[in-house]
């Protein structure tokens, strides 16, 4: 039977292990959570029992305010109560129906095609019984053909959904046994822990607190301790400022610092509305401002307190300390499509900085999202800039994998993949066949010759084994490595000396960031050995080893960065917090989430100062419909269910509550900054900075790059325009960091880049190039309801799907509508286009390909690299080459992205440039070009470009 852990550790590790508690109705919970669709049971039964045990509310609460949540629940889903007995046989009778009729229908559209899988997937009843009704109520199929009409009992009858009397008997016999199950793992667990005498970090909270309401430790306190001081105030949790009160009641003095408007951290369990009403029983007497501002330069000061006023009042005013100075404001209007080319064009803003005078220690760029800041990483690695950003893959690099290989090794001398990985590492790159594969071979060879004559003479029980590369220099120094009394710690320091790796890295570029990557993966295995220190186990090298390939598996093999390194720093606002840097980069500024209602949270209390956790109440809405498929997961849609919960009073409190968190968390990130402060986004898309409602009158960005005086703000401002750089530019000379000196003869050498792009040539804005433009039958289709930001992704999608046509030559319309789905499905564009439309838009551009060049022979997707006339070479690929019988080609280039017909002229000179760099590939080939077109199938466009003869 299932069950459920104790820990030592914290609260939220009871469900670490299922191996402690049995759970009586254990099956009884599963069951009914898997009718509703509810796959995280353990994460829902941890967020129930963490919030009960942090605002110390008693099992009748608990039971009661679940039973409140569920019938709240089931108000929203039936407002008016008109529940109806249903049988879920009823519900597989329409699905049956329906599904027998459309297959005598013999439609094969793309449509119908997709409203019959989802039939046959609802008759396998693999999906959640109440998530099937939700599902059922979004199938379609053909009109024309009659199918979708076939739907139609199946739609109205799932509909009804919210009104049946078994869900709502779901819902609350849901929320009925999370209740007990909570209460009951928190019952078993506090046994378990008592008899053993463990702790976690709720237990040391909850005693201290009871130990303040005795007799004993208050008098200590009250003795031992004449100033008691909290720092941060505003982040304690309900417990901890229940703590906070009951201290303040006996410490003879007591001073509380912090910052509401920095109260950032409501995902953990802190409560800024709780502080607040507690905060207001006091007199301003006793909570005395502290205005002056020591950090900013003085416009910046000014400027905060401008912008947020009217957002938090006068509290959002300080007095600034330091001298005025310019420029300490700017916005950086990017010149991108998606969030890549977001990343690029900060890279561009940083370099400008740089080339300015700002160090890159100096800077720091702050993102939303973990995502974004790993965007954002990879493309400052592209282009040489140094970062620091604690990032995975520690053991992908060079360097953790020869420390891992040589750990592996001094573990199993006879891990011949050990030593084959060291030796290959270790090679020269230089060699088409490295030496050692030959010995190896050779040695093999050897061995076998040996073994088939001992066999022959019938010595072979007297073989002596030989070991991998026995005697092998590369590996002699493991050899040497005693694993049997040096600590795992020990040993990986030993591998990376008999390895050699600290002298080997100064020649792979990047030292700083490699010498720190041993650093981290020593740090790795030195957490291991306090994780078996602190559980009374052994650490042994196999288990440093299982736990490095652990955190490899998990994505947790992070790498630590250089610290004292000049390089920009990157981390998003949260972990900003209480930091501070010269310049600072805010992103990210298109953030503006909706409220998630299904999640527990909790509320209430603080209406006695002096007993803050009277009245905490959980809400705890379960969502019965299950997710969806997608990656990732999304509540499943079919229902009004999500918006109601929205609309509802609760849902409007949520979403004020967390519009007031996020404008608390871009208060920290403006705050950050010394001396400059800079707002980077695509014009139109920064709605978290729009939530500041002055913001675009004090920092106006209509008028032309340039620097402008702000009206009452001691300091100026400056805007820019950037995007992507136009080549992979090195860091600029004098700031690059110089391991080695260089020849003094070399300084005035240029180097150019060794490969260019065809696609990333740009053409002379200044120069007209001449295109027929030939539109072809069945107008255009543009997805009016798609993001600009996923423009990109869904010209990605349609490529794939242009680049597959000369593969469906010879199947059927039903084929390749599923072969047009895949490509949809495989970049999330489900629903943007429908599949059908585009197998109309790839068969008329077979069509015009087949009328147009008759007998041509279809090459898509051709790599081809030569040399370029300007120096390096060319590497790109061309995505579709048409050979004419006569020997001769035309080259064709689909521009997959959306566009309307109107635009496509003044978009096809873009990329005039591009196919003369596929002319000039062609011809070192020594093929003839005689025709060279852009399509955009989209528009349903083909635009020849003309020769300069006309």
């Amino acid at each position: 039977m299932p069950t459920v852990p104790a820990s030592s550790a914290r609260a939220d590790d009871v469900g670490s292990q299922l191996n402690i508690l049995p759970m009586d109705g254990w099956q009884q919970l599963v069951d009914c959570a898997g009718r509703l669709g509810i796959d995280d049971l353990q994460q829902q039964l941890l967020k129930i029992l963490d919030a009960k045990r942090g605002n110390q509310i008693s099992d009748d609460g608990l039971r009661q305010q679940m039973k409140d949540s569920a019938s709240r629940v089931c108000q929203l889903l039936s407002p008016l109560s008109n529940l109806v007995e249903a049988d879920h046989d009823e519900l597989l009778t329409h699905v049956r129906d329906a599904l027998a009729t459309i297959v005598g229908l013999n439609d094969s559209t793309g449509v119908t095609n997709t409203g019959r899988n989802k039939l046959l997937d609802l008759q396998s009843q693999r999906l959640p019984k109440w998530g099937m009704y939700a599902e059922a109520t979004r199938v379609k199929a053909g009109k024309r053909s009659g199918a979708d009409d076939a739907l139609s009992n199946l739609r109205g009858h799932a509909a009804e959904v919210c009104n049946h009397q078994a869900l709502h008997d779901d819902v609350c016999l849901f929320c009925d046994l999370l209740a007990d199950h909570a209460i009951l793992i928190e019952t078993e667990c506090r046994d378990y822990k008592i008899q053993r005498g463990l702790v976690d970090f709720t237990d040391l909270e909850t005693l201290f607190l009871e130990a303040l309401s005795g007799d004993q430790l208050p008098s200590l306190v009250k003795k031992d301790f004449s100033l008691v001081m909290v720092d941060e105030f505003q982040d304690t949790n309900p417990l901890q400022l229940a703590i906070f009160q009951a201290i303040r009641r006996i410490a003879p003095r007591h001073r509380w610092v912090g910052d509401p408007k920095q109260a950032i951290f409501g995902f953990r369990g802190t409560d800024p509305d709780l502080v607040a009403r507690v905060w207001q029983q006091y007199s301003e007497s006793e909570l005395p401002p502290l205005p002056d501002n020591r950090r900013s330069q003085k416009g910046l000061v000014q400027f905060v307190g401008t912008v947020f006023e009217p957002i938090f009042g006068e509290d959002a005013k300080q007095n600034p300390v330091n001298d005025r100075s310019d420029r300490n404001i700017e916005r950086w209007l990017l010149n991108a499509k998606n969030q890549e080319g977001d990343a690029e064009a900060l890279v561009a803003g940083i370099r400008k900085l740089q080339d300015e005078g700002h160090r890159l220690g100096d800077m720091v760029v702050l993102e939303r999202s973990n995502a974004g800041v790993q965007k954002l990483a990879e493309k400052l690695e592209q282009r040489g800039v140094d970062y620091l950003f604690e990032t995975a893959g520690l053991l992908s690099t060079r360097e953790g994998v020869l420390t891992l290989a040589g750990m592996r090794l001094v573990l199993d001398r006879s891990d011949s993949l050990a030593a084959a990985t060291i030796k290959h590492f270790l090679s020269s790159p230089d060699e088409a066949t490295p030496t050692w594969i030959v010995d190896r071979l050779t040695q093999r060879a050897a061995d076998r010759e040996a073994d088939r004559k001992a066999v022959e003479q019938g010595t072979d029980r007297f073989r002596v084994w030989r070991q991998p590369w026995q005697d092998d220099s590369d590996l002699l120094r493991l050899e040497q490595i005693d694993r049997k009394t040096s600590s795992p710690h020990s040993v990986c320091e030993l591998v990376m000396e008999a390895l050699q790796l600290p002298s080997r890295i100064a020649s792979w570029g990047n030292v700083a960031q490699r010498a720190s990557n041993l650093d981290s993966t020593l740090k790795h295995v030195a957490s291991y050995e306090e994780k078996m220190l602190s559980a009374g186990q052994a650490a042994t090298l196999g288990g440093a080893i299982l736990h490095l390939e652990e955190l490899a598996a998990a994505d947790d093999d992070i790498k630590y960065p250089p610290l004292g390194h000049n390089a920009v720093t990157i981390m998003t606002y949260h972990k900003s917090k209480g930091l501070q840097w010269p310049v600072v980069i805010l992103s990210g500024l298109n953030s503006d989430r909706g409220p998630n209602m299904w999640q527990p949270s909790v509320g209430g209390g603080g209406e006695d100062a002096t007993d803050p956790l009277a009245g905490r109440t959980i809400r705890a809405w379960s969502w019965p419909f299950g997710m969806s498929d997608s990656r990732p997961p999304k509540r499943r849609t079919g229902t009004t269910l999500d918006a109601d919960a929205v609309a509802s009073l609760e849902g409007v409190q949520q979403a004020a509550d967390e519009v007031a968190e996020n404008l608390r968390l871009l208060y920290v990130g403006c705050t950050r900054a010394e001396s400059k402060l800079v707002f980077a986004h695509r014009k139109g898309t920064d709605r978290w900075l729009q939530r500041l409602p002055d913001i675009d009158s004090v920092l106006p960005i209509d008028g032309e790059p340039g620097e402008y005086v702000i009206d009452g703000i001691d300091t100026t401002y400056v805007l820019r325009h950037l995007q992507a750089p136009e080549s992979d530019d090195e860091v600029p000379s004098d700031q690059a960091t110089t391991w080695f000196a260089s020849d003094p003869s070399d300084s005035d050498l240029a180097f150019g880049s060794r490969f260019h792009s065809p696609s990333q040539v740009e053409s002379d804005s200044s120069e007209q190039r001449p295109f027929a433009l030939t539109e072809l039958p069945g107008g255009s289709h543009f997805p009016e309801s798609l993001s600009p930001e996923d423009y990109a992704t869904f010209g990605d999608a349609v490529h794939a799907y242009m680049a597959a046509l000369p593969s469906l030559a010879d199947v059927d319309e039903t084929r390749k509508t599923t072969i047009a789905e895949r490509c949809l499905s495989a970049y999330s564009m489900d629903g943007q286009l429908a599949a059908s439309v585009l197998v109309a838009i790839g068969d008329r551009f077979v069509g015009w390909v087949t009328q147009t060049y008759p007998g041509a022979t279809w090459r898509v997707e051709i790599p081809a690299t030569t040399a370029c006339s300007s120096g390096g070479d060319w590497n790109g690929t061309l995505d579709l080459l048409l050979e004419l019988p006569s020997g001769e080609v035309v080259v064709v280039d689909h521009k997959s992205a959306p566009i309307k017909r109107s635009h496509c002229e003044a978009k096809a000179q873009q990329y005039a440039a591009q196919l003369d760099a596929y002319d000039e590939m062609l011809a070192a080939l020594g093929r003839t070009v005689v025709s060279r077109w852009i399509h955009f199938p989209l528009a349903g466009v083909v635009a020849e470009l003309q020769s300069p003869s006309g």
